[in-house]
C-alpha cells in the first residue's frame, strides 16, 4: 500500500495533442485535465501539479480549465521543459509519492527501449525522452528524495524503423538501484502495440478506464486506491474490449518493489485457471534437432495465419508476455517462425501455447493445425499431455 498523503504528493502531467512532425492527437490534453482534476479532488495541493501540455487550437480552452486548477498556467510540453522537470527540478524536490501521468505518441525501438516524443519533436531531429533509461535512472540514489513513484503512460508501444539513428535522451550508463525504493509502472500497451485514442470521446482508450477505476475505487487510509488491484481491474476490462473486437491493445504493469517492498518484475495479462494450468509443469522440453526445427518450421508455414505478417504479430502478441517480448517479430518470415519456435520452447508450455493461440485465433481446427498438433505430439508427447 501507498504510504503517502495529498500534500507529501508530487505530480508531472504531461499531455500532448499537437506535434511539430508528427500526426496530432485530439484527447491526451483533455486527459491530463481530468487527472489533474481527480488529483485536486483528493487535494493534493495545486502548487505539488506540474503540467505540460500541447493541445490542438481546437482545445485551447482546456489550457484555463488546468490553470484555474493549479493557480498556474501549464507549460509547453517541449524537451527542454518537461526534461528540466523530470530531472533537476524532480530532484531538487522531496516527496513521498511522485506521480507522472504522461499521455502522447511513443515506440519503442529495435532494443526494446520504451521512447516518448516530444512535442517539437520533427523527423529530422526526434526530440524523445528514453523512458527505458529514465526509469532505470529513477530506481537509484538520484532520486532518492522521491521513495514511492506511480509512473503512468497512455502511448503506443509500437515498433518503428527509422533510416536514423534514434538518439538517446541520455547516455546508457551503469546504475546501481537504491534498495527501498519502489515503482510501479503502468502502460498503456505491451510492446509492440497501438494504444488507441479516441478523438471523438478526446480520451485514450486506457485513460477512459483508468479514470473509471479510479473514481469507482474505495480509497485507503493512504486516499490512494490500491493500484495493483485498479490494473487488474483494467486489464480484465480490456479481455472484455477485446473479445467484443473493440481493441487489440492489452495494458501491463510492472514493480520494482511493491507497495510492501517486495521486488517484483513484470505482471501479464490476467490468466485463467485454465491458461495457468497449461503451464504448471516446470519441466522444459528437450532441444529440437536441426532436422526436428526445419520441419516445424514448414509445417507452421502451411498455416495461412502464420504466413500472414499480420495475423502472424496479432498471434505473438496475444502469447504470455514474457514469451511475445523474447520473439523476433520483424525480418523475413524465417526468422520469425525460427524465433517463435525456439523462444516459446523456452518457456514450459510455450510450444503448447503457440498451438492453442494459433488454432483458437484464426485456425479454427484447420487441417493444417491439426497436422502441425500431430507432429509436435510425436516430438514432445509431454508438451501436449494436458
Amino acid at each position: 500500500m501507498i504510504e503517502a498523503s495529498p500534500s507529501t504528493t508530487q505530480a508531472i502531467l504531461v499531455g500532448i495533442e499537437k506535434y511539430s512532425g508528427f500526426n496530432d492527437l485530439n484527447g491526451p490534453a483533455n486527459d491530463v485535465y481530468h487527472f489533474c482534476q481527480w488529483l485536486r479532488d483528493k487535494n493534493v495541493p495545486a502548487g505539488n501539479i506540474s503540467v505540460f501540455i500541447s493541445p490542438l487550437d481546437s482545445n485551447a480552452g482546456i489550457v484555463e480549465k488546468i490553470t484555474n486548477l493549479t493557480d498556474s498556467q501549464p507549460l509547453e510540453a517541449t524537451k527542454n521543459r518537461v526534461s528540466k522537470a523530470l530531472g533537476e527540478e524532480t530532484k531538487g524536490k522531496q516527496a513521498n509519492l511522485f506521480i507522472v501521468f504522461w499521455t502522447g505518441h511513443g515506440l519503442i525501438t529495435p532494443k526494446g527501449d520504451r521512447r516518448l516524443i516530444y512535442a517539437d519533436a520533427t523527423l529530422d531531429d526526434l526530440k524523445n525522452l528514453n523512458l527505458t533509461a529514465q526509469l532505470n535512472t529513477m530506481q537509484t540514489a538520484a532520486y532518492k528524495n522521491m521513495p514511492q513513484q506511480l509512473l503512468i503512460f497512455d502511448t503506443c508501444a509500437n515498433s518503428q524503423q527509422f533510416d536514423f539513428i534514434l538518439a538517446d535522451e541520455k547516455p546508457q550508463t551503469p546504475y546501481v538501484r537504491l534498495p527501498g525504493q519502489k515503482q510501479m509502472v503502468m502502460f498503456a500497451a505491451n510492446p509492440g502495440e497501438y494504444a488507441i485514442n479516441k478523438g471523438d470521446e478526446q480520451t485514450g482508450l486506457f485513460t477512459r478506464e483508468l479514470m473509471k477505476e479510479l473514481k469507482s475505487s474505495n480509497e485507503t487510509e493512504f486516499w490512494l486506491p490500491d493500484m495493483e488491484v485498479v490494473m487488474r481491474n483494467i486489464q480484465h476490462n480490456f479481455i472484455k474490449l477485446r473479445k467484443d473486437g473493440k481493441t487489440q491493445q492489452t495494458p501491463c504493469f510492472q514493480l520494482y518493489q511493491d507497495w510492501s517492498g517486495n521486488k517484483k518484475e513484470r505482471f501479464s495479462e490476467i490468466e485463467s485457471t485454465k491458461e495457468k494450468e497449461i503451464y504448471r509443469n516446470p519441466q522444459l522440453p528437450r532441444k529440437l534437432t536441426i532436422q526436428e526445427l526445419s520441419q516445424l518450421r514448414d509445417l507452421f508455414l502451411e498455416c495461412n495465419s502464420i504466413r500472414d505478417p499480420q495475423t502472424r504479430k496479432d498471434i505473438i502478441l496475444n502469447m504470455r508476455k514474457e514469451i511475445a517480448n523474447n520473439i523476433i517479430m520483424e525480418g523475413s518470415s524465417n526468422k520469425v517462425i525460427l524465433s517463435m519456435i525456439k523462444t516459446s520452447l523456452s518457456y514450459s508450455g510455450g510450444l503448447a501455447e503457440l498451438l492453442e493461440v494459433t488454432d483458437m485465433l484464426y485456425e479454427n481446427a484447420s487441417g493444417e493445425i491439426q497436422n502441425l498438433r500431430n507432429t509436435v505430439f510425436q516430438m514432445f508427447p509431454e508438451e501436449l499431455a494436458n
